[in-house]
């Protein structure tokens, strides 16, 4: 946490728990992909401290791709039962990006733990911003659910650095949540209208409702390193063990092949030149010519070294590395698979792993929350600014994931046409199925089914 921003907020009369700064560090840095005193460490050869660097598989960085992947993607679908709302939601979406960037901040969840949603009104639009766990601040929280806020990020204006801060508090006579937008600079609170970039930023927003102006998004993971903490952990914050079994094992195996180079001693006297022409290719890098003197027995000598390869025992303690790492983070032993020289990972294996499937339902249903409270929150924050007419704040919500990659579509749909067969299903409802419509869509594809005679009709004839 910046020291500045927690001395601000303390001066609020706010109490700060931060047990997980040091976490959050550790977990960006496996993310990063390069950790302080393992990756860059030093070893003692007996005379000198040599400096080197670990190889690493970065799977900090693979793994949380991989769950953004699998729980947000272009098939993910979230949909307003209100048609003047649903088409102001895919206008805010277009214009911020949002599929992509909402795909980036499941990966930056599941390094660091949490994710914060801000939508703002700006200029006849809504704006978004993505904040990690790195840089929030739980003010106040109950459950574990936070009511109040603090966030920050470092700007800079006409190369002067600063601390832009937000701070989203509930008044206490109104029980409405204002924010309270600061500059620091060092310690000092800087008038914004004095900075460059910041003149027409509102010191106190009133946003008079007491729905959160923030959206928490946090994975489905039991906090086991302060429960009393309300931000959540890293999909691999308890297999940091493993991640480390898995560079040193990778690194050994490289270093297999660099310390196993075949060579060919050879003495000096062995490489005269004969008729003006050397006796071995000085380019040729698998010789390797020793000083002069140095023979066997008073005689010039040729002596290969050709060192075995332990592949097969470097292969079985990598996948074995990757096991423990995957299960360790939820999503079963075959997550990954070191095969014929490459890394799968969960789209070749996904149908086959029950582990991965329920672990991936239990992040869907806080994600699909959090998603519901931001439609929620841009709707509001557009009705409140008459950005587009006709929105409905009440209107149903319906958050539809990418199952294509944990269910084998082909064999479903086997499955369910032998049930058509068998006469336990209605046709209409494996078309539903096959091609994504309603019922009553699946019905008019059916041929002779262009016309439709109501229910009621039918009842009446009968």
């Amino acid at each position: 946490m910046n020291e500045a921003v927690v001395n601000l907020v303390k001066e609020r009369g706010f109490e700060i728990n931060d047990s997980l700064s040091e976490y959050i560090e550790i977990w960006k840095s496996w993310y990063q992909g390069e950790v302080e005193g393992f990756h860059n460490y030093k070893v003692y050869n007996g005379k000198d401290f040599s400096e080197l660097t670990r190889a690493s598989l970065q799977l900090g960085k693979t793994m949380t791709e991989q769950i953004a992947n699998l729980l947000f993607n272009e098939k993910c679908s979230i949909v307003v039962a209100n048609e003047s709302s649903q088409e102001f939601l895919e206008k805010v979406f277009d214009h911020n990006n949002m599929y992509i960037k909402l795909n980036e901040s499941q990966e930056k969840k599941s390094a660091f733990g949490t994710m914060c949603y801000i939508p703002y009104f700006a200029i006849d639009t809504i704006k978004m911003n993505y904040v990690s766990a790195e840089n929030l601040i739980p003010l106040s929280w109950e459950n574990g659910v936070i009511n109040e806020l603090a966030v920050y990020s470092r700007v800079w204006s006409e190369g002067e650095e600063y601390i832009f801060v937000q701070l989203f508090t509930v008044q206490e006579n109104s029980r409405e949540y204002q924010i309270e937008n600061l500059l620091l600079k060092d310690d000092d609170i800087v008038p914004l209208s004095d900075v460059a970039g910041f003149s027409d930023v509102e010191e106190t927003v009133h946003t008079g409702s007491e729905s959160k102006p923030f959206v928490i998004d946090r994975l489905n993971i039991a906090n086991n390193i302060d429960p009393e903490n309300p931000l959540g952990i890293a999909i691999f914050a308890n297999a940091i063990d493993s991640m480390r079994f898995v560079d040193i094992v990778w690194d050994s195996y490289l270093n297999e092949f660099v310390l196993g180079k075949k060579r060919v001693m050879v003495s000096s006297e062995a490489t005269d030149m004969r008729d003006g022409q050397p006796v071995f290719d000085p380019n040729d890098l698998v010789y390797y010519q020793l000083p002069e003197g140095l023979n066997l027995d008073g005689h010039p000598f040729i002596h290969e070294i050709n060192m075995t390869l332990r592949s097969a025992d470097h292969q079985q303690a990598l996948q074995q590395a990757l096991n423990t790492f995957s299960s360790q983070c939820g999503l079963g032993e075959n997550f990954f698979r070191y095969q014929s020289g490459s890394l799968a990972t969960a789209t070749q294996v996904m149908s086959e792993n029950n582990t991965m499937f329920r672990t991936l339902k239990k992040h869907e249903i806080v994600l699909e929350a959090a998603l519901v409270d931001l439609v929620r929150l841009i709707l509001e924050i557009g009705q409140r600014h008459n950005l587009h007419p006709g929105l409905d704040l009440e209107a149903k919500i319906t958050v539809t994931f990418d199952d294509s990659i944990i269910e084998n579509k082909d064999v479903e749909l086997a499955r369910r046409m032998q049930e058509v067969a068998a006469g336990l299903i209605r046709p209409e409802l494996y078309l539903a199925y096959r091609y994504g419509v309603t019922e009553e869509q699946a019905k008019e594809m059916m041929p002779g089914m262009g016309t439709l005679v109501p229910d009621d009709e039918i009842d009446e004839k009968e």
